[in-house]
C-alpha cells in the first residue's frame, strides 16, 4: 500500500514533468532560489586546470634509481629518492611495468610542484605491500591522532579576530599581527560552536581537532589561503584571503585565526603535486581497527593538489583517498573500488577531512565501497560532482553515495551524481547548510537489507537544501517519508526520506528534530512514490538551473544531455559519462526490487 504521501504544504507538479531551464541561469551564485543564507559561491579545485604542460624529467627506472618494473624487488627506496630529486615544475615518469612498494611513498612538504606520471592504468601498476602513497607536510613528530595528519601545537596556535568576520568577504581583523601569519600560507578561521545548530559528539562521541587540542569545541570553520596582510591603522591589521568566507565568524564567539595543522616555523604545505595515469592496489590488509592507518592515498596539508586519471584497487582497510587540512584539491576521472575490509569506518572511497575546503571531486567511479564519498569533521565549500556509485558493499547492510559524517560538515554541493543514497548522519556530530542539485539517488540497492531511503537527514543536521533531484527506484519505495519521530522501521519501511531521527542503525527513541528543527528546503524533487515533482509553495522559481558551479556544459560530458537529471530533463532520469563507461549507451539497470516483506 502506498503511504499518504507528501505532507499538505507541498505542491505537486500539474500536468507534466518538463520544466524549462534555460542555460542562461546557468551561473555559480546566480540561482534566485536559494536564498544567500544558505548557498556561497563555490570556488573549487586547481586554478586554471591542472597543468598539463610540464616537462618529464627522468623515469624511476633510471640510473641511480633502477626501480624495477618486474615487480620482483621492492622499489620502494627508488621511488622516494627519485620524488626528491625531480626539479620543480617537472614529471616523474613511471613506465609500463609492475612495481613492488613494501613501506610506501613518502612525498614530503618541501618538494612541492611536481608530479608523478605513469602510462596509464591498464599499464602502469604500483603494488602496495606496506604503507601507502603520502602527501604532505614532512616529518610525522609531534602529530597527534591516528592518522598523524596534523601537529597538535600548530592546531593550538591562534589569535583573536578583533572584528566580526563577514560571510562573502575576503578578509579578517587582528589587532596585533603574529610573526606566523605569513602570504602564501594556509590557516584556519574558527568561532565556538552555536548550539543552535552546531553539536559535536552524535552517537558514538566524537571531538573536532581543534577541540581535541582545548581550543573549545570548534566544529564550524574553514582553511584559507592569505593572499596578502595590510595595515590600516596602530591596531588594525587586515589580513586578505583568496575564496570569500562561507559563513560570518563572530567575536562574541571568539572567533579566530589558528595554524592548519602543519609547523608554522618549519615547514610549508605540498603545493601544486599530483598523481596521474597510474593503477595503484593495496595488497596488506591493515586499518584503524589495527591500530594503524589503512588508506592507499593519504593527503595532509595540501594546497592545490590533485588525483586524475587512477585505477585505485583494494583499499587495505579505510580510504582509498584520505585529505585532511587541505585546499583546493581535485580528484578526477579515476575509479576507486573494492577493500581488505568492510567494518565501521572502512572501506571508504574518497573522504574529506578536518576542515578540507574548496576541493572537487568530479567525473569518477565508485564500486563494492561502503561509503564512496564523505565530507567530515568541519570539510566545508567543496563541490562533489558527477561521480557514479553502485553495487555498494559493507557490513553495515546500506551504502551512502553523499555523506555528511561528524561535526561539522557544511555548505558543501553535491552535483550531478548518479548513486544509491545521501546520508547525513548524527554518528559523530553534526552538519548544516549542504546543497544537492540534480542528482539521480536511487534508494535500493540488491545487496543492502538495511535503511534503502534515497535521502536520510538525522537528527542535529539542518538547514540542508534538495534541488531538482531525482529519488527511489519504480517498485521498491512505498512511503514518501518518515519524520516528527513518528515510528521509523528502517529494516522494513521502503521510505523515500527519513528525516531528524538520532540514529543511522537502529531505531531510537528520541531526542528528534522535527521537520520545522530540520529547516529542510525542498525544492522541485522527484520523487516514484508520488510519480510528481514537489514545489515549494513559497518559492515561485520553478526554474532550477542546470548547475551552481559550473557556467556551462562541460566537454567530458561529450554527447550526453546536460544537465542529466531532474526537471527540464528529458524523463527526470538521463546519464552521466562516468555511468555510460561502466555500462555502455544503456545505463545503469533497471533492477527488479523484491515485493515488499511481511508485515
Amino acid at each position: 500500500m502506498v503511504d499518504a504521501g507528501p505532507p499538505p504544504a507541498a505542491a505537486l507538479a500539474t500536468g507534466s514533468k518538463e520544466v524549462s531551464c534555460t542555460m542562461e541561469r546557468a551561473m555559480p551564485g546566480s540561482s534566485r532560489i536559494l536564498p544567500a543564507d544558505r548557498r556561497v559561491e563555490w570556488i573549487v579545485g586547481i586554478p586554471g586546470g591542472i597543468p598539463a604542460d610540464r616537462p618529464a624529467w627522468k623515469s624511476v627506472t633510471d640510473a641511480p634509481y633502477h626501480a624495477d618494473p618486474t615487480g620482483r624487488a621492492d622499489s620502494t627506496p627508488a621511488f622516494n629518492r627519485a620524488i626528491a630529486d625531480t626539479p620543480e615544475g617537472h614529471v616523474l615518469f613511471v613506465p609500463e611495468g609492475t612495481y613492488r612498494l613494501d613501506h610506501g611513498i613518502r612525498w614530503q612538504g618541501r618538494l612541492s610542484h611536481r608530479t608523478l606520471r605513469g602510462a596509464g592504468p591498464d599499464r602502469t601498476k604500483l603494488l602496495f605491500y606496506g604503507g601507502m602513497l603520502e602527501m604532505g607536510p614532512g616529518s610525522t613528530e609531534g602529530r597527534t591522532g591516528l592518522d598523524v595528519n596534523a601537529r597538535r601545537d600548530s592546531l593550538a596556535v591562534d589569535v583573536d579576530l578583533s572584528q566580526d568576520a563577514v560571510k562573502g568577504e575576503t578578509h579578517v581583523h587582528l589587532a596585533a599581527l603574529p610573526s606566523w601569519v605569513k602570504p602564501g600560507y594556509l590557516y584556519i578561521i574558527d568561532q565556538l560552536d552555536d548550539p543552535s545548530f552546531v553539536a559535536s559528539g552524535g552517537q558514538e562521541g566524537s571531538a573536532h581537532p581543534r577541540e581535541v587540542t582545548v581550543n573549545g569545541p570548534r566544529g564550524l570553520g574553514q582553511i584559507v589561503k592569505v593572499t596578502s596582510i595590510g595595515q590600516n591603522g596602530p591596531s588594525d591589521y587586515q589580513v586578505d584571503f583568496e575564496i570569500p568566507l562561507y559563513y560570518g565568524f563572530r567575536i562574541e564567539q571568539q572567533a579566530q585565526l589558528a595554524g592548519a595543522g602543519y609547523d608554522l616555523d618549519s615547514e610549508v604545505p605540498l603545493s601544486e603535486c599530483g598523481i596521474e595515469d597510474l593503477y595503484i592496489e593495496g595488497k596488506h590488509a591493515q586499518g584503524w581497527s589495527r591500530g594503524v592507518p589503512g588508506h592507499l592515498i593519504r593527503m595532509d596539508s595540501c594546497l592545490c593538489c590533485w588525483v586524475k586519471n587512477i585505477e585505485s584497487h583494494n583499499v587495505p582497510a579505510n580510504c582509498h583517498v584520505s585529505a585532511s587540512f587541505c585546499y583546493r584539491l581535485e580528484i578526477r576521472d579515476s575509479s576507486f573500488h573494492d577493500s581488505h575490509a568492510y567494518g565501521g569506518g572502512e572501506a571508504y572511497g574518497v573522504i574529506l577531512n578536518n576542515i578540507t575546503c574548496a576541493s572537487l571531486v568530479e567525473n569518477n567511479i565508485f564500486r563494492h565501497l561502503h561509503c564512496t564519498m564523505s565530507a567530515s569533521y568541519g570539510a566545508s565549500g567543496n563541490v562533489f560532482g558527477y561521480n557514479y556509485v553502485f553495487e555498494g558493499t559493507g557490513s553495515a547492510a546500506t551504502f551512502t553515495t553523499v555523506s555528511h559524517h561528524a561535526t561539522h560538515a557544511y555548505m558543501n554541493l553535491w552535483e550531478g551524481n548518479h548513486g544509491e543514497k545521501a546520508l547525513a548522519d548524527w554518528t559523530h556530530g553534526s552538519s548544516s547548510h549542504n546543497t544537492l542539485l540534480r542528482n539521480r539517488l536511487r534508494g535500493y540497492d540488491p545487496g543492502g537489507t538495511w535503511d534503502q531511503s534515497a535521502v536520510h537527514i538525522s537528527y542535529y543536521n539542518r538547514k540542508c537544501n534538495l534541488l531538482g533531484n531525482t529519488l527511489g527506484t519504480p517498485g521498491y519505495h512505498t512511503i514518501y517519508q518518515r519524520c516528527n519521530g513518528e515510528a521509523d522501521r528502517p529494516w522494513l519501511d521502503r521510505a523515500i526520506y527519513r528525516l531528524g531521527y538520532s540514529s543511522d542503525n537502529r531505531q531510537d527513541p528520541p531526542p528528534y528534530d522535527g521537520l520545522a528543527t530540520l529547516d529542510l528546503l525542498r525544492h522541485g524533487d522527484y520523487d516514484t512514490v508520488t510519480d510528481s515533482i514537489q514545489w515549494d509553495p513559497s518559492i515561485a522559481d520553478h526554474d532550477l538551473p542546470p548547475s551552481l558551479y559550473l557556467k556551462e556544459k562541460p566537454a567530458w560530458f561529450g554527447d550526453l544531455p546536460w544537465p542529466a537529471f531532474g526537471p527540464g530533463t528529458a524523463g527526470l532520469d538521463g546519464k552521466i559519462p562516468t555511468e555510460v563507461r561502466v555500462w555502455g549507451p544503456a545505463g545503469h539497470p533497471k533492477p527488479v526490487p523484491p515485493p515488499p516483506p511481511a508485515e
